[in-house]
Parts: structure tokens; sequence; C-alpha cells
């Protein structure tokens, strides 16, 4: 069995929805930082991946690659993407009818774009690596106070980014059954836009009163995110009906580019697009120094 060591935290076959025309895998990378576009297409293959990313070290020290990946792949990424591939595919359909196992699949893969990747991973990590050392302060300072340890005795602790994969599943899993509470629609861009995408594709708003504290899976949030280049879904903070029908949306020029700006915005980095274009680069790099990510005080 091969070993896997390049963990996608956005996965392959989503990014596939937003390649270049005719093209299986290859996309058009914006860089945030550097307010460029790539000079060549990228292979989904090499972007959105960290080396080990879901790497589990077992107690005595076996390492285990390819668990987590095997597991997002069956119970997850495989499902949501099928899923994901059959939705709205006739230009003229104002509903459609989605089974309650159907939308648990694709909240779960919704939540796990939300958890998997670095903006919220080293946050969890940066909050475990504070209440850490905190303690070992508290500890060391009572043991040099009891002459169990010299003054000359300093220690430190180091957060193993395996650590933060339970954080990771659990809190999507909350964040799924959040999900499912929520009022979905789905989104068309304009005519002759595409949506975008990025190393952080699920996107959090709100719009109620300023200063709450409202995390990305509190009931009052709102979810966006790009499913495919031509096809965007919407999770609002309403009552779901639990019927099954999603309405379908067709977006004038101003809210498709609004609606790509917010993504741009919630990018750690990277922005994903299926075309070169000089409006996607000027929206990347007005949105330079932004990012969705969690951060701990």
């Amino acid at each position: 069995m091969d070993v896997k060591h390049n963990h996608h935290f956005v996965p392959q076959g989503y990014l596939r929805g937003f390649t270049i025309g005719n093209q299986k895998s290859l996309l058009w990378e914006y860089d945030k930082h550097k307010g460029t576009i790539s000079k060549c297409p990228k292979s989904v293959r090499s972007v959105c991946c960290i080396r080990a990313h879901n790497l589990i070290v077992a107690k005595g020290g076996t390492m285990n690659n390819n668990g987590v990946e095997d597991a997002l792949d069956t119970h997850v990424e495989s499902p949501a993407l099928g899923i994901i591939r059959s939705l709205a595919t006739h230009h003229d359909q104002e509903r459609i009818h989605l089974t309650l196992e159907n939308i648990k699949h694709l909240s779960m893969f919704i939540a796990l774009l939300l958890t998997r990747g670095p903006s919220f991973r080293n946050g969890i990590e940066d909050m475990m690596q504070k209440c850490l050392n905190r303690l070992l302060e508290i500890n060391v300072r009572e043991m040099k106070e009891k002459g169990e340890l010299s003054l000359a005795d300093n220690f430190s602790v180091e957060v193993n980014h395996g650590a933060s994969v339970d954080a990771m599943i659990g809190a999507a899993d909350i964040g799924a059954q959040v999900l499912l509470d929520k009022k979905w629609m789905l989104l068309r861009p304009h005519s002759g836009i595409t949506f975008v995408t990025s190393d952080c594709p699920a996107v959090m708003g709100y719009s109620g009163p300023v200063g709450a504290f409202i995390g990305p899976f509190h009931p009052l949030s709102e979810i966006i995110v790009p499913l495919r280049k031509d096809l965007a879904l919407a999770c609002e903070p309403e009552r779901h009906d639990r019927c099954g029908m999603i309405d379908i949306f067709r977006l004038d020029k101003v809210d498709t580019e609004r609606f790509n700006t917010r993504i741009a915005h919630a990018a750690n980095r990277y922005v994903y697009a299926s075309e070169r274009s000089p409006d996607v680069l000027k929206l990347v790099q007005e949105a330079k120094g932004a990012g969705q990510r969690c951060e701990t005080t």
C-alpha cells in the first residue's frame, strides 16, 4: 500500500470543479501576498496540501500517514463530491430536491472545509501551546519553590501538528449538525462570470449586532461556499424546513462579484479560478492582508 505523505486540506476532487475549460486538473493560482497570477496553470495535485498534515503517531511511535486520509476520502469526500457533481446540471432549474442523507454528506464536507485547513488547525495548536506553556510554568515554579528543581532548570513543550486532528474532526461533527438546521440556497453566477475558490473555501458571515461573539458554527452565522465554478451554496441562519427542496437563484453581475470578493478576502493566501482574469486579480490584490482564521488570545 502506498504511503500518503502529501495531505490535501482542500480536496483535489473539489478543486477539479474550478479547473480551466477542457482541463481535468489545471487551474490558475492567484497569490494575495504578491498580488500576482501564476505564470503557468497549477495542478490540483500540487496546491492546498501540507506534508504529513493528517499524520497520526501512536503511543509506541508508529506513524500512520494513511488512516485519516483514507477515512476522509471514503466517508466524507467521495460521497459529497459525487453529490456536488450531480447538482443542478440543468441551467433552467429553479429548485432541486436533496435527500436528508445527501444533505448530511454535504454538511460534513462543508464543515470539514472550515476545520481541516491551517486557518483553523494552526489556531487550535496555538491555543494548545499556550495552555501547555502556562501549565508547565506553574508546575516548574511550584517544584522550584519546593526544592524539587534547581533555579537553573528550564523546560519547554511543543505541540505536535497531529494534536489538532481530533479537534478538526470534533468541531466539524458539531458544525455539520448546525448546518443541517440552516436554510440552504444554491447560487448560479452571472452569465459570463465564474465563481472562484481558495485555500479557505468555506466562508463565514454574520449580519447581526456588532460585537457579538459569533463563530462559524453559531446558529446565527451564515456560511457560503463555492461548490463548482458554476454553482455555490449559501447556508442562512433560518430554520430548515427539512422537506429537501432547495431553491436555485441566479446572481446578477454585482452579487457574483461580491461573492467572489468574500471568497478572496477569506483566503489565507491563494485564490483559484478557471480563468486568468484581470478582474479576479484586482479583487485578490484588494484583499491583501485579510483572511479568515481561528485566533487565540
